[in-house]
């Protein structure tokens, strides 16, 4: 990995103090600005004195345990659904109607939909969904494709079901990680 020189470093600096020297000049020409559109001096004050009580970070915590439910739904469903569209090409095309149709659905135009109808306690768990389930099912279906043929042969030989020969494949690509970041210690 390519290390940051000092002339890079600069150029960041510079940029991130652009960016508060335009945002400074916004909140000036807005006029109002307590409530609609506050500088970043009034907004970094704001936000430590927010920091400073327990309430936030019990927001924080909650919405972050929404999250990852809203991760585990999707990835539980991913493969689901995943797997068998992986491994069989009609069931892949019977659901891809419904996953382009997810994928072009812009989020931001169904959180009012999403607050509406469950209030505000759960919608981070409904858009998280929303947005991880297409790529976690399409990352399924490539991860199934792209096996060599040699791997299915030799599935198909060994005997077992699609969940079985899944789980085997899983179990050997976890193993072969692991063996690569920790490698077993010799004597």
């Amino acid at each position: 990995m390519r290390r940051s020189t000092s002339t890079e470093i600069i150029y960041k600096i510079a940029g991130f103090l652009f960016l508060l020297l335009a945002w400074q000049l916004l909140a000036e020409a807005v006029g109002e600005r307590e409530f609609i559109f506050p500088g970043p001096r009034e907004s970094f004050a704001r936000a430590w004195e927010m920091l400073q009580g327990e309430y936030v970070y019990h927001c924080i915590l909650e919405t972050f345990k929404r999250m990852l439910c809203g991760f585990v739904i999707s990835l539980l469903l991913a493969l689901l659904l995943g797997i068998p569209a992986g491994n069989h090409e009609e069931f892949r095309l019977f659901l891809s109607p419904a996953i382009t149709t997810l994928k072009a659905i812009p989020t931001a135009s169904l959180v009012y939909l999403f607050l509406v109808l469950s209030g505000a306690r759960n919608t981070p768990l409904y858009i998280v969904v929303l947005i991880s389930f297409p790529i976690l099912y399409e990352s399924v279906i490539g991860g199934i494709r792209s096996l060599p043929e040699s791997l299915g042969k030799a599935l198909r030989i060994d005997g077992g079901g699609e969940l079985s020969n899944t789980l085997k494949v899983n179990c050997l690509w976890l193993f072969l990680i692991s063996w690569s970041v920790w490698p077993p210690v010799s004597p």
